[in-house]
């Protein structure tokens, strides 16, 4: 934490604010972790049929999406009362993601939460707001517009609305079934997503995304290079940045490997950013060290079978 524990010492309720954050966070990402493993041994079961026939499995979808919403929703909070330490605590705080240059906006944010104000100025030898400033940028890096707020924003859709899951087209790849369940909407209901890449790539043909384009919610411009595409039978395969969209005749979806590839991967990042910050305040061993570091082996135990994974292991 930059803010000093002699700072800290004098707010009332800091200490117990800051616990009831650590242990939130700690529990939904060990939630997630079990949700995940339930989730990946119905994906790992042997299927010849071009559907997931398990209701538990859509249920355990749903408590994911949920779960990896509200985990960023937790770590935000945690970023700014645990990393940084706020002067004024006691506020409610809510995540909504922006684009990391947008400079406006994250400087509005700093003043709404009193990030970087001090009463103690001279107990800090650098810039005390450019210091929990840069923090924040650099533990809120993967949580910022781009793949990890797609899911965010899945979260909200179904929250409102349906969203088929139990859908998984086969395919042969090497002479065995390759299973592809993936979550789809319909276009027309498509419309109802809020702003994302998802909701953008339905007014673009795979020509328009395989030749470049702009795009808010990845940067300027989405060029030829960032994206791969693959076929299967009527569907097309969109890869950016790790996430599969299915383009169908009249839908849009997400291939539910590379959903659940990317939220291992955020839970990676996260429990790096809780590491560093143990070893920060002088730890360098214990309960939370060993945890931390056996959670981040035991999310990367499976390798997602992506499309990219698998042609690769073919390949290989």
């Amino acid at each position: 934490m930059i803010l000093l524990p002699r700072e800290r010492n004098n707010i009332e309720n800091t200490f117990e604010i800051v616990s009831n954050v650590n242990l939130s966070l700690k529990y939904q990402i060990k939630k997630i972790k079990t949700i995940s493993k339930v989730i990946e041994a119905e994906l790992d079961k042997p299927r010849d049929t071009w559907y997931v026939d398990s209701v538990d499995f859509d249920y355990n979808i749903d408590f994911l999406i949920n779960g990896f919403s509200t985990l960023i929703e937790y770590y935000h909070t945690w970023v700014l009362q645990q990393c940084i330490g706020l002067i004024k605590p006691e506020c409610k705080i809510s995540y909504k993601a922006i684009d990391k240059n947008n400079v406006e906006l994250i400087e509005q944010l700093m003043k709404k939460y009193k990030v970087g104000i001090t009463n103690c100025p001279e107990l800090y030898c650098f810039d005390f707001y450019e210091k929990c400033k840069s923090k924040y940028m650099s533990a809120m890096t993967p949580f910022f517009i781009g793949k990890n707020h797609e899911i965010f924003v899945l979260n909200n859709y179904i929250k409102h609305n349906h969203m088929a899951r139990s859908y998984a087209p086969l395919s042969i790849l090497d002479n065995e079934h390759f299973s592809f369940p993936y979550l789809y909407i319909d276009d027309s209901r498509g419309r109802l997503l809020n702003r994302s890449l998802f909701c953008h790539l339905l007014d673009l043909s795979v020509d328009d995304v395989i030749n470049g384009f702009d795009s808010e919610f990845y940067g300027s411009y989405v060029s030829n290079s960032e994206v791969t595409t693959y076929k299967m039978g009527g569907l097309d395969i969109v890869v950016i940045n790790g996430l599969e969209y299915v383009k169908g005749g009249r839908s849009i979806g997400i291939s539910i490997e590379s959903m659940l590839e990317t939220i291992k991967h955020a839970c990676v990042d996260i429990l790096d950013v809780m590491l560093e910050e143990q070893r920060c305040s002088g730890i360098t061993a214990g309960t939370d060290i060993d945890h931390f570091t056996m959670l981040k082996s035991s999310f990367m135990e499976r390798k997602a079978k992506t499309i990219r994974n698998v042609i690769n292991k073919n390949d290989s």
